[in-house]
Parts: C-alpha cells; sequence; structure tokens
C-alpha cells in the first residue's frame, strides 16, 4: 500500500480495487438480494452510545482468557473459505498474523490448506478448527480428531447452512469462485447425498471429544439454551454475513435475550457486520464476550497479504473507523 492507511473503510477500498468487480460481488455476496448484509451494517446505527466522561481510560487492559489461552482482545477471526482465489496461502497467512496479534483464528474446513499445514510443529495457540458437516459420522469423527492431533483451542460447527444459499448479485455476476482457485479446494464436506446435522448429531459430537465446542449460527435463544443443555462451551450468535437467508434477524437483534438464558461459564461469541471500534463496544455491551471479524479480514489479505492482515488486527479496538 502505497498511502500510508489508517481505518478498515480506507483498506477496503484499496481491496475494491485490486480485484475484478464480479470477485468483489462473490466477496460481498448475500442471500437473495443482500437485504439481511445491509441490515447487519445499519443495526449498528440504530443503537446508540451514552458515553461517560472524564474517568481517564486510556490504559485499559482488554486482554482475555479464550479457552485457556490469553488473547490481545476480545476479538476473533471469522472462517472465511475460498480466499486461496486471492492469494495461494490465504489461510496460512491469516493463521500466521492471529499467532502475532495473539487473536483466535477460526480455520474454515473449505480450504486449500489441511491443518497440519496450518501447524506443523503444533506449536500454535490460536488456531481453531471451523467445521461444514453433514450426517456422515466417519468424516465427522475423522474432523474431530483431526483438530484434536493439530492442537486446535477449540472447534466450532456451523450449524445454519445445512443448503447452498442464492445469491442473485453472485448468480448475476456468472462468477464461479471454484474456476478461479490458485489450489484446488480440499474435498471436505457434504455428500451429494448426504443429509444436514442435526441435533442428535450434536449430542454424539459432544462426546468424542474434550476439546472445547462452539456452536456457530445460533440466532434463536431456544437454540442457545438446547446446545448448553448438551454442554457446549460457546455460542456464537451469527447470521453468516448475511449469506445464508433472507430477511434473518441480525445477531444485535437478539444476543441480549441470549445472553440472559446462557450459564455464565459458556462463552457468547458473536459477528456480523462489525467493521469500527464503535460497532465492536456496542456488541460487547449487549453481552457478547467475543466479538468476530471476517470479511475485514479478508480485505487486509486482497490489499496487502500479510501486512494487510497485520494492519486489519492491530487496529483492534483503538481507531477502527
Amino acid at each position: 500500500m502505497k498511502k500510508k492507511i489508517t481505518t478498515i473503510r480506507e483498506i477496503t477500498e484499496v481491496a475494491k480495487k485490486k480485484i475484478k468487480p464480479n470477485a468483489w460481488k462473490w466477496l460481498d455476496g448475500s442471500a437473495e438480494y443482500g437485504y439481511t448484509t445491509i441490515k447487519n451494517r445499519e443495526i449498528f446505527r440504530k443503537i446508540s452510545l451514552i458515553p461517560r466522561v472524564l474517568n481517564s481510560n486510556f490504559n485499559l487492559n482488554i486482554e482475555k482468557n479464550f479457552f485457556g489461552k490469553k488473547v490481545s482482545s476480545p476479538i476473533i477471526i471469522c472462517p472465511v473459505g475460498g480466499l486461496n482465489q486471492f492469494h495461494v496461502r490465504a489461510e496460512y497467512l491469516i493463521s500466521n498474523s492471529s499467532e502475532k496479534h495473539r487473536v483466535p483464528y477460526f480455520f474454515p474446513n473449505n480450504s486449500s490448506e489441511t491443518l497440519n499445514q496450518m501447524n506443523p510443529k503444533k506449536i500454535k495457540n490460536f488456531l481453531c478448527s471451523s467445521l461444514y458437516l453433514d450426517n456422515d459420522f466417519n468424516f465427522i469423527k475423522k474432523s474431530i480428531f483431526d483438530a484434536e492431533i493439530n492442537g486446535c483451542n477449540s472447534i466450532a460447527i456451523t450449524v445454519d447452512s445445512p443448503v447452498r444459499s442464492y445469491s442473485y448479485n453472485k448468480m448475476d455476476q456468472g462468477y464461479d469462485a471454484r474456476k478461479h482457485y490458485k489450489k484446488k479446494p480440499l474435498k471436505y464436506f457434504r455428500k451429494k447425498k448426504g443429509d444436514p446435522i442435526n441435533w442428535k448429531d450434536i449430542e454424539k459430537i459432544r462426546k468424542l471429544t474434550d476439546v472445547p465446542l462452539v456452536l456457530k449460527g445460533i440466532l434463536s435463544k431456544h437454540d442457545a439454551k438446547r446446545a448448553c443443555n448438551l454442554g457446549v462451551n460457546g455460542i456464537w450468535i451469527s447470521n453468516h454475513g448475511g449469506r445464508t437467508l433472507e430477511t434473518d434477524i441480525t445477531a444485535m437483534e437478539v444476543t441480549e435475550s441470549i445472553k440472559s438464558i446462557v450459564p455464565k461459564n459458556v462463552i457468547i461469541m458473536v459477528d456480523g457486520g462489525v467493521r469500527t471500534g464503535t460497532d465492536i463496544l456496542k456488541t460487547l455491551s449487549l453481552g457478547a464476550d467475543f466479538v468476530g471479524i471476517g470479511r475485514p479480514v479478508a480485505y487486509g489479505l486482497i490489499a496487502d497479504g500479510s501486512k494487510g492482515i497485520d494492519f486489519v488486527l492491530s487496529l483492534k479496538l483503538v481507531n477502527s473507523n
């Protein structure tokens, strides 16, 4: 980046100019007409802050404990698949930056890398596994074992995307991201005749491992309560960045109610449209323990590789406009 970049907004513009418009449409893609994605951003403008003054909060310690690891801030990196079309080692660079900045990274299993390639020396502290699964229990067991032997801090299972969604802005472009991968992605999940996982599968998975288990894509307090009753360690409140279901409720609208029924020992993670420091502050104020960022990390990768990712993660809660 020739110009000194100081904000997420600026790095987003740099990234947008560096890739073709149809590739940008793919990255920014949403279910159907994209109203959920738009709402994810607009909801933050409808929530106001009441500032308290003259309290000298310049030396705040924002470190937190994330499943036994001390992390630098209440930030986590969301899983974003298909990024190797923008860089041949996209996920590896993100993982390295996550270690450098002590920010948990949920590595997606729809990647062109393996967990072993991500952590060959088994020394990473902040590598987490993010799984898309069908009801092939042999594959489920293999995926859990893979996360265990490769030292993953925790395992997130995406529960809100049982089928592929329609995205009109991507379909109109005729852009097939798979044709632009620099490396072929792994054959990772979803047999053509496989059925989606259900609550019975989650119950079985919980019994398979002692690694902290998170369900990603919860928007109902009833589902959150059921998950907690099965012994999960984290509830990830998310509508998948608006990519799964049109007119989904936003995470911000349900965080407070879900927080109220979740046991204190269960971590609350929230994502969806987070772009600024005030977005993060509002999300934490409503009850999140950790706030997820996804697309901004991808923008950093596209804009300037590992340096761009470092830039996004270095902003944390300060100056992230």
